[in-house]
């Protein structure tokens, strides 16, 4: 089964605007590099996937998955749980630090201004 030409155009045109999109987002320095790496990489898989959109078709018949639109659906599915998780660990990690942080600060005002 071969994917239609105007599909395959707008999800080349998705992935290479997401791509010139987290670029840009790095020169700004609104985006920082760590995290950057994990949207240009999920960007060249799904300009890959698009390219050789065969890998869907194997993927999909090997598992017995009814359509490849319901593989798709999956693995974006599955990378955004990951995502959350991952953010979760992150946003947990910088709740301690804050916390300790405005510990050390309370500690500090009070050596300055002693009562």
């Amino acid at each position: 089964m071969e994917i239609d030409i105007r599909q395959k155009i707008l999800a080349l045109s998705i992935a290479i605007a997401f791509i010139l999109l987290v670029v840009e987002l790095i020169r700004r320095e609104k985006l920082k590099e760590r995290y950057a790496l994990m949207w240009l990489l999920t960007a060249s898989c799904i300009l890959f996937v698009t390219i050789n959109h065969r890998i869907v078709l194997g993927v999909t018949n090997y598992f017995r998955i009814l359509a490849t639109a319901n593989t798709l659906l999956f693995t974006a599915v599955m990378f955004l749980i990951f995502i959350c998780l991952h953010f979760s660990i992150k946003i947990s990690s910088f709740s301690d630090q804050i916390k300790t942080l405005a510990q050390e600060l309370s500690l500090l005002k009070k050596e300055i201004r002693p009562k």
